[in-house]
């Protein structure tokens, strides 16, 4: 029995065994080696955290961990809004502005004429890891922590079907607050270079029934200086720089803020009260306004340095070409509060273009409160330009003769169709209307060399009689002077000279500020904001070159506006009339050495302001050999005393 148990037992597995390897599905080729590989990289794969979005589940460890909500899929094309004037590159990334062309100027004189936004100017920037524009900054997070919101992507539905506007949004959840972000870009009605920005908060749940935040927002992300920069400042190396807007007691006052007054001191640029931030290039700028919403605001200035903790540690020279100098942007404060189901919402207006009078004009209607801020920043601006005589009633008039110049260079441009010639018209233009003065000068000059021509053997016997004794010689020959009726050195003789200086400083001024002259032609230059370089070379270091404008330290090649400006300004004084008077020939002496500072000042600054010393020396040239022969002064001057 315990046999045939055993026995049956036995069969009854070997059947099963049997039935089991005959019912089994076959596996494929291969499919034992994929199936191993396959669980090799399940390994291998990082483990995602999935956090569930209920308040009770949430983390509280930071504002970024506590506000996870699942982020919009990546849009799949560009997202763009573009007209004739702006083309714009958003970002999902944060929402944000990536990149901002201004398609009627070009990037590099010598991309002019080639088709294709991509050599039109990039105004705006963004590059790895630094600010862009419109970030949004979480004001009530720790400041670790602040930009948390740029590090998301924000549902879009892309840009609206007219092209002319683009939304964002993205929903969050904190401290038992369910609420939604948005925010919309749109072309201004009336302006193909202002944007309508708006940013805006909805409490969708709530346990306490409203929400309170307050928020920082970029104003460019630090605008991006054009190459002719380091050609526009005095001495060194050009920053941009930022210009804050404030109202107080109805009056408009700026708060301006260099770069290097900002790097390592982020508290020094807060300004409370601010009205407008302008994120400012050489002759672009980035003006953001709050046009609507809670009033309590102020705005911060900030600078980024590529060596320093806010830029990059030792960047490579991509990055540096990425980022370019000192940088400086400003960050403009703003609340939202909202209760629940209830919106509440902020608008700005964004200009980009240039920030001289003539566009602020073009782009703000009469009557906008906007047009007559960014008209005196303009005025400020253009004044900020001429900085070495910015004071008191000289600041006014300086102002005023660069206004002037800017008009009469545009309007000299329209008739020409050349900006070199416009400048030398100008110049003509200056010297018809000096001329009445620059005539009576040289009469009383004439006039004072005649009376000491008269008396020089009296004072040759005084310097022979007292000779050894330099003030006794001066004392008696001021004694004889007088007691002849001759004056002292007429200062009508410099009168020509001190009145061009004015005009000298609004046409430096007016270069630096005038976006016409950027990339204008002239002659063999290709652009006069720049010098008129022919032949470039390996930079020469010399003592004197840290004083030129641009230069840096050295020179960096040959530059011939400058120098045909020193030979022209020095042929011009080798003409003037030799005087018998001891002032006048120390005060020739030392005239002698103007076009060689002039020169010097000029030899690394933009080829325009040479262009019009050049041309105002050869105008005084053509005076000397043939005004003076066709119309002799001395039909004009009085009858010498016998």
């Amino acid at each position: 029995m315990n046999n045939r148990f055993f026995v049956a037992l036995m069969l009854s597995m070997l059947l099963l065994l049997t039935w089991s390897a005959l019912t089994q599905p076959k596996k494929k080729q291969g499919e034992d080696q994929k199936a191993e590989k396959t669980a090799e990289e399940d390994e291998q794969k990082p483990v995602v955290e999935t956090r569930p979005t209920t308040p009770e589940s949430q983390p509280s460890s930071g504002p970024a961990a506590s506000m996870q909500v699942a982020e919009a899929a990546p849009y799949g094309s560009e997202l763009v809004l573009a007209n004739d004037k702006l083309r714009v590159l958003f970002d999902q990334k944060g929402a944000v502005v990536a990149t901002v062309w201004l398609l009627d100027h070009w990037e590099h004189v010598e991309d002019k004429g080639k088709p294709g936004h991509e050599n039109k100017l990039r105004f705006i920037r963004s590059y790895e890891g630094g600010p862009r524009a419109f970030d949004l900054i979480d004001g009530n997070a720790p400041e670790a922590s602040e930009d948390w919101l740029n590090a998301r992507l924000w549902e879009t539905s892309g840009p609206a079907a007219d092209g002319r506007s683009i939304s964002f949004h993205t929903e969050l959840l904190q401290d038992g607050n369910r609420y939604r972000l948005t925010r919309t870009f749109a072309f201004h009605e009336t302006s193909a270079q202002r944007l309508v920005v708006k940013v805006g908060l909805e409490l969708l749940a709530s346990e306490a029934g409203s929400i309170d935040k307050s928020f920082w927002m970029n104003t460019s992300g630090g605008v991006f200086p054009e190459e002719r920069a380091d050609r526009t400042t005095g001495f060194g190396k050009a920053l941009s720089h930022v210009q804050v807007g404030v109202r107080d007691d109805g009056s408009f006052e700026l708060v301006s803020f260099p770069a290097k007054d900002l790097i390592g001191e982020p508290g020094k640029g807060i300004v409370p009260n601010a009205e407008v931030a302008c994120d400012m290039g050489v002759y672009f700028g980035a003006y953001l306004a709050q046009t609507a919403g809670d009033s309590r605001r102020k705005v911060r200035a900030r600078a980024i340095d590529p060596w320093g903790p806010k830029g990059v540690e030792e960047p490579t020279r991509e990055q540096l070409e990425a980022i370019g100098p000192v940088r400086t942007y400003t960050q403009v404060e703003f609340p939202l509060a909202a209760k629940l189901g209830e919106k509440a919402e902020c608008s700005f207006d964004w200009y980009v273009g240039a920030k001289d009078h003539r566009a602020i004009k073009a782009n703000y209607a009469e009557g906008e409160r906007l047009r007559s801020d960014y008209l005196d920043l303009a005025d400020a601006e253009l004044t900020a330009q001429s900085s070495c005589c910015s004071f008191g009633a000289m600041n006014w008039l300086v102002q005023a003769i660069s206004k002037a110049v800017v008009w009469l260079i545009s309007f000299f441009t329209g008739i020409f169709h050349s900006t070199g010639v416009a400048i030398i018209v100008l110049t003509l233009f200056v010297k018809l209307l000096m001329f009445p003065i620059t005539r009576k000068s040289q009469v009383a000059m004439h006039e004072h060399s005649k009376k000491m021509a008269r008396i020089k053997p009296k004072i040759d016997a005084l310097k022979e009689k007292y000779k050894g004794d330099q003030q006794k010689v001066a004392a008696e020959q001021m004694k004889m002077m007088k007691q002849e009726g001759i004056g002292m050195l007429p200062l009508a003789g410099c009168l020509p000279l001190f009145l061009q200086m004015p005009i000298f400083f609004g046409l430096f001024a007016a270069i630096r500020f005038d976006y016409e002259l950027r990339h204008a032609a002239f002659l063999w230059c290709h652009d006069l904001s720049m010098p008129d370089t022919v032949i470039a070379f390996t930079p020469i270091k010399l003592p004197c070159a840290g004083c030129l404008p641009g230069g840096g330290g050295a020179i960096s090649g040959l530059n011939v506006f400058p120098l045909l400006m020193i030979a022209a300004m020095f042929f011009h004084q080798l003409g003037m009339p030799k005087s018998p008077d001891p002032q006048m020939q120390q005060q020739q002496k030392m005239m002698m050495f103007m076009p060689i500072f002039f020169g010097v000042l000029m030899y690394g600054y933009a080829a325009g302001l040479s262009v019009y010393w050049l041309s105002s020396s050869l105008f005084g040239i053509f005076e000397q050999r043939v005004i003076k022969k066709l119309f002799p002064i001395e039909k004009d001057a009085a009858p010498s005393a016998k």
